[in-house]
């Protein structure tokens, strides 16, 4: 692996370890000669899932270029998880969503399910570029309002810095309610200075 990719690979470790599923990715892994039979099995043997996240992350870097490849490659076909490739190749929007930011999507997770009308602000969005053409797609070929909320709601933690506040200034628009409400979360969770 190159040493770019390396890096990339240590400065997103949080963030690959909180979102992907490693055991997606192992089987197509050892498949295509990036995992040996041992290192699967002692990945997958790991009961915690953050923490076999972690080590199939860092076990990648050794097993050579075609590592980055395929796990890309993985990530965007298997897991449907492209955002993260974006991330690993440098195409995401700059910086990362802060702690604060993503624990105020998490907590209200479920008043944002209820109420978020994705429709409305789906389009936008796009333009703003903190979603790509990608993720729109997954959204809307959702069969239920309540799959297509998820799908976006999870997919927003990944898309950098930018996403929460453009999410933030679009639901102002007609839902100022949630707008204020992720806002103040946001504030509650701030540690103080």
């Amino acid at each position: 692996m190159t040493p770019e990719h390396k890096a990339r690979f240590r400065m997103n470790i949080m963030e690959l370890s909180e979102d992907i599923d490693a055991i997606e990715h192992l089987d197509f892994l050892e498949k295509n000669e990036v995992l040996s039979v041992y290192l699967k099995q002692k990945i997958k043997s790991i009961s915690i899932p953050r923490d076999r996240n972690s080590a199939l992350i860092e076990a990648l870097p050794s097993r050579g270029e075609r590592a980055f490849v395929l796990f890309c490659r993985s990530l965007s076909e298997r897991s449907h998880q492209p955002w993260l490739v974006d991330i690993l190749q440098g195409k995401a929007l700059v910086g990362h969503m802060s702690v604060n930011q993503k624990k105020a999507l998490r907590i209200n997770h479920k008043q944002l399910e209820d109420d978020l009308d994705v429709e409305m602000y789906l389009d936008y969005l796009w333009q703003q570029t903190v979603i790509t053409d990608y993720i729109k797609e997954c959204v809307l070929a959702q069969r239920t309002e309540i799959e297509r909320k998820r799908e976006l709601l999870n997919a927003l933690p990944s898309r950098g810095e930018k996403a929460f506040l453009v999410f933030c200034e679009t639901l102002r628009k007609n839902q100022y309610w949630l707008a204020d409400l992720l806002e103040a979360s946001v504030e509650q969770n701030a540690e103080p200075n």
